[in-house]
């Protein structure tokens, strides 16, 4: 018997497809979670969302109120924001916060003209709908050394479209 027929070729991967799924992930914080982080983000991005508690599971509020499920089904709407992020435990990805959380940020940032630069340590209570707390940390980066912002608004389509096709 022949050396190459006892021992078939591997089929060897030379590169490394990409994963399926939207290039950044969003970070919503558990009970417990905390992430440290610099913003990339200018500026927050804000959207209106409806939440279906039965399948426990957000959906988006569009216009006209005519053409939205979620207001045609009386759905209780709400505001969600997210940042664009750097975090040592999950790179950049785009970090979820309440309306609550949002205003502590502005309020910690008053009269900055802009997110991008600066470092959050965002801290959820036990709870996973409990307090987000907010404090400002030590500068990672400098700003201009920072990647390209991004914008999630295809990142929250892709997640709105997750096993419903």
């Amino acid at each position: 018997m022949s050396e190459a027929a006892e021992k078939p070729e591997l089929n060897r991967v030379y590169e490394v497809p990409k994963m399926k799924g939207p290039e950044l992930r969003v970070v919503r914080l558990k009970g417990g979670q905390m992430i440290a982080c610099q913003v990339i983000s200018d500026t927050f991005f804000g959207v209106e969302i409806h939440y279906d508690s039965r399948v426990r599971r957000s959906e988006p509020c569009v216009k006209p109120e005519s053409a939205c499920p979620g207001c045609q089904g009386k759905k209780p709407k709400k505001i969600l924001y997210y940042l664009h992020v750097f975090s040592n435990h999950h790179g950049q990805c785009f970090v979820e916060l309440t309306h609550a959380t949002m205003l502590r940020v502005t309020e910690i940032l008053e009269g900055e003209p802009s997110f991008r630069g600066k470092c959050l340590e965002l801290r959820r209570t036990a709870a996973d709908n409990g307090r987000m707390l907010v404090k400002m940390c030590e500068t990672m980066v400098p700003r201009t050394n920072l990647p390209k912002p991004a914008d999630p608004e295809n990142t929250l389509r892709y997640l709105w479209e997750w096993g419903r096709k």
